[in-house]
């Protein structure tokens, strides 16, 4: 036999042994390669998957879309792992089921009649009038008059007549004075302006003056002015300077500048130094940098350092001082090397009035390191005193009793004293004796003691006779 013929032969009979291998698995009644898995527990494990009957078979059935299954699901949703979620899945069934306008009257009723509290009650009512009315907004203005609760009727109120507004305000305007109910003839027109300032604020103006309500329209002027300042200042800031009433001229200068100061501090800060009555001036200046450290700290910080000092009033610093502490406590006290004078001392003021509250252990400590002069130290021994009886009154009475003799001793001594009074009046009144300073030790123990004869006489009056006070005092 040839070679060829023998590798042909050899081809066949491993064909042949392959077949039959394959039929040995695949045979009915024999072994498979499933059969074959080791059980549960054995080192070698697979996943079996379940055939898709079994896979929906072990799912819960949907429950149907009802108010009540919606009612329970906002009741239950605080329970929930994600609680915003569950809420938001919630409303977005309810509104599934106000698709139907037949049924919508039906659900009001069921909202009010539930158990849901009253934020997740005035929620619901308010999301679905909203929907409603951006559908039919004139029938659902008309079913406002179906809401019982105060709270409940503003916030639908406010979702129907801001909805109309932008679709017919004209219409609304003219539901609203028609309206049986008080809350929204007083409050829909204001509503209405409101919602039209944002898309068209000139259309509002001109709507509030022909409605004749001088006040309204003084709202609505300020509203569109404090928008346009936030787009083009300068033009505004021109067009303002045409109006005939100065009181008027003064307040939209105010509104302007308040409006830019939601989008550009330093530029709000600039226009108010332009304004010629000292005490607005003032006024705008200390807001501005009250507000600044919390939108932008490190902004704030360079503006503050760059300010002139001359132009900071009383208090400007102070202000600053707390927000920045709140916005950055690390950095707040570290800013303070880059002052100098008043202005170093009143930030401090306000940096460590803000710890007080919180940290009392360490701003007593600091507060002896930077701030020199006893006037200073006393206002903030006053806090200290206050804040820390009510955090930790043995750790605040420690500090008191190693605190050398001194008026912010007495100040500190003086809070403490009557924050522990509603406590231990007796203890109080003792703390009250170890002032120092004649006149406010006798001052300080006159005002205790009244207030402790006002709840308990007999306790008062009896100290009184104990104590190691002169006649004329007691």
């Amino acid at each position: 036999m040839s070679t060829r013929s023998l590798t042909f032969l050899i081809w066949i009979a491993l064909g042949v042994l392959l077949g039959l291998l394959v039929g040995e698995f695949i045979r009915p009644g024999r072994k498979s390669l499933q059969a074959s898995t080791p059980p549960i527990g054995t080192t070698q494990t697979r996943h079996q998957v379940p055939s898709t009957a079994n896979l929906y078979a072990a799912l819960p059935a949907p429950s149907e879309t009802t108010v009540e299954t919606v009612v329970a699901s906002l009741r239950d949703a605080g329970l929930a792992v994600s609680p915003n979620r569950e809420r938001t899945e919630a409303m977005r069934r309810l509104l599934a089921l106000t698709e139907d306008p037949d049924s919508i009257v039906a659900i009001i009723h069921q909202i009010q009649g539930s158990d849901l509290t009253s934020t997740d009650r005035a929620r619901s009512l308010s999301m679905i009038f909203k929907h409603w009315a951006g559908k039919d907004p004139s029938a659902a203005f008309g079913a406002l008059e179906l809401v019982d609760d105060e709270n409940d009727l503003r916030q639908a109120m406010h979702s129907v007549l801001e909805v109309w507004a932008l679709a017919n305000h004209d219409a609304a305007l003219t539901a609203v004075k028609a309206s049986a109910l008080k809350q929204v003839v007083d409050d829909g027109p204001h509503i209405i302006l409101n919602a039209l300032s944002d898309a068209d604020p000139e259309r509002a103006l001109l709507v509030a003056r022909s409605l004749g309500d001088e006040k309204l329209t003084r709202a609505v002027h300020h509203q569109v002015v404090a928008k346009e300042a936030v787009n083009d200042m300068a033009s505004t800031w021109a067009g303002l300077s045409r109006i005939d009433d100065p009181d008027l001229q003064a307040s939209l200068r105010d509104s302007a500048i308040d409006g830019l100061a939601n989008k550009d501090r330093a530029a709000a800060l600039a226009y108010a130094e332009k304004l010629t009555d000292s005490v607005k001036r003032q006024s705008h200046v200390r807001t501005i940098f009250r507000n600044w450290p919390l939108a932008n700290a490190e902004e704030a910080r360079k503006a503050f350092a760059s300010y002139p000092a001359t132009s900071l009033t009383d208090g400007v610093a102070f202000d600053f001082g707390q927000s920045m502490n709140l916005a950055e406590p690390q950095q707040a006290l570290a800013f303070a090397d880059l002052l100098e004078g008043d202005v170093r001392d009143d930030y401090l003021l306000g940096v460590l009035t803000e710890q007080a509250i919180k940290q009392p252990a360490e701003t007593a400590e600091i507060a002896s390191q930077y701030l020199q002069e006893d006037t200073h130290l006393a206002r903030i021994y006053q806090h200290l005193g206050e804040s820390w009886a009510g955090k930790d009154e043995y750790a605040a009475a420690e500090w008191l009793s190693q605190l050398p003799s001194s008026a912010a001793r007495d100040q500190a001594v003086s809070s403490f004293s009557q924050k522990l009074f509603s406590i231990d009046p007796e203890r109080a009144v003792q703390w009250a004796m170890s002032i120092d300073g004649e006149q406010e030790r006798t001052t300080h123990i006159e005002r205790l003691v009244e207030q402790w004869q006002a709840t308990d006489a007999d306790a008062a009056n009896d100290w009184l006779e104990q104590a190691n006070i002169v006649p004329r005092q007691r």
